[in-house]
């Protein structure tokens, strides 16, 4: 009698310790992760440096361009900025950017304040190597006869 309640006890203590099914998580439902590696090149910086994300993720990252800069595009040859990226493996991405140039620049003056004698207001609007406007720069410049001298450079205005 005592063997078969010792067979007994052991047999309710390995049934009451197993795992049941509804405590185990299916392979199906475990989350992978995944590291995601945002860099900048020299002349500006990117709005997270990435991390550790869940599969199936959405994330978005921006690159801003430093002053006397511009953003080209991304390493993977976007140009998308903000860049938005669904993660699925791990990935590393760098933001381009290049120093400003400056190709095109278009003055306007106002004839009517020219004729009636006022002071003389003139508008530019300055444009990049990719023939974007600039924004956040103005240039020094003045007027002598029909000659406007930029930054020590000769335009005609």
């Amino acid at each position: 009698m005592i063997r078969f309640n010792s067979i007994l006890f052991i047999f309710l203590l390995l049934t009451n310790c197993s795992v049941e099914e509804n405590d185990a998580q299916p392979p199906s439902e475990i989350v992978k992760k995944y590291k995601i590696i945002f860099n900048a090149s020299d002349g500006g910086s990117v709005s997270s440096s990435g991390g550790e994300y869940s599969e199936g993720v959405s994330i978005s990252v921006t690159a801003s361009p430093s002053q006397g800069y511009i953003f080209t595009g991304w390493s993977n040859g976007s140009v998308e900025n903000p860049l938005s990226i669904q993660v699925n493996s791990n990935f590393e991405i760098s933001a381009n950017f290049e120093k400003l140039t400056i190709s095109k620049i278009e003055i306007n003056k106002e004839i009517n304040q020219v004729l009636m004698g006022d002071e003389l207001a003139i508008n530019t609007i300055l444009f990049d190597q990719n023939n974007n406007t600039v924004e956040n720069i103005s240039p020094n410049f003045s007027l002598s006869n029909d000659l406007a001298i930029i930054d020590g450079n000769n335009f005609i205005a």
